[in-house]
């Protein structure tokens, strides 16, 4: 029995007490015994109790869940955000890495250039040098010869025909020498040739490893941006997760 039912079984206007009986109307006006209002309100104060104990309890495990579920959700998000922290790391890491062997290979190929010039310049020099060999060795043999047809002249039949024998001779060493020498200018010049292929093979091979590495860095910086980006969202969502957990309302006692 509550206490709202206690209260309205009694009349509580004149009209209601001539409607009832002669026999009632003592009773009618009679207010409630004191001990059926405390026992209603008893009653009506031990439901309120429980009902409030059932809604504190389930306030409570809702609130225990809700916590145990944000904070799963922040340890993953920390464990995220330690991920991408580690891979951003490690790609700078290899990027360093990458930079030092292109510094590396850079200053490599650019002795390797320098020796292949000295060779160039080597090969330059000593092909300039045999051709002015071949001039001073061509014009001595043309000297000698100017002057033994000279001395033919006023010399007998046989000696002149010893000295043009000797022309011949000289004749076929020089022929002999200027095929010698034009083989090694051939040799000289294809070596040379052969060289300036290679250090323009170089060139390309070193222009292409510099382009590769240039893709390979503004692909590695783009990635990097990108997860910084995402690291970035992942702390904000991390931040307004924590700041609702921080903004619920406490618990009514």
């Amino acid at each position: 029995m509550s206490l709202r039912s206690v209260v309205t079984g009694y009349p509580r206007t004149a009209k209601e007490v001539s409607t009832a009986g002669s026999k009632d109307v003592a009773d009618a006006v009679q207010p409630p015994p004191a001990s059926t209002v405390v026992t209603a309100l008893a009653k009506e104060v031990d439901l309120l109790k429980r009902q409030l104990d059932e809604q504190r309890g389930a306030y409570e495990k809702d609130r225990a869940v809700r916590v145990s579920q944000e904070r799963e959700r922040f340890q993953q998000q920390q464990d995220t955000i330690h991920k991408y922290a580690t891979t951003i790391q490690q790609l700078q890491e290899v990027h360093s890495e990458a930079t030092k062997e292109l510094v590396t290979y850079r200053h490599e190929q650019q002795i390797i250039e320098r020796r292949l010039r000295g060779d160039m310049d080597q090969l330059r020099s000593s092909l300039s040098d045999v051709r002015h060999q071949l001039t001073q060795s061509h014009a001595r043999q043309s000297a000698d010869l100017q002057l033994a047809l000279q001395s033919a002249d006023t010399r007998h039949h046989d000696v002149v025909s010893k000295l043009r024998s000797d022309l011949l001779e000289r004749k076929e060493a020089l022929a002999s020498d200027r095929e010698l020498a034009d083989r090694r200018i051939t040799v000289l010049e294809n070596d040379l040739r052969k060289s300036q292929t290679a250090l323009a093979a170089e060139r390309r091979s070193k222009h292409r490893l510099i382009e590769h590495h240039r893709f390979e860095t503004e692909g590695l910086q783009t990635e990097i941006n990108l997860m910084k980006q995402h690291l970035r969202a992942v702390e904000k969502r991390a931040f307004f997760a924590s700041c609702r957990g921080l903004s619920e309302p406490p618990l009514q006692q």
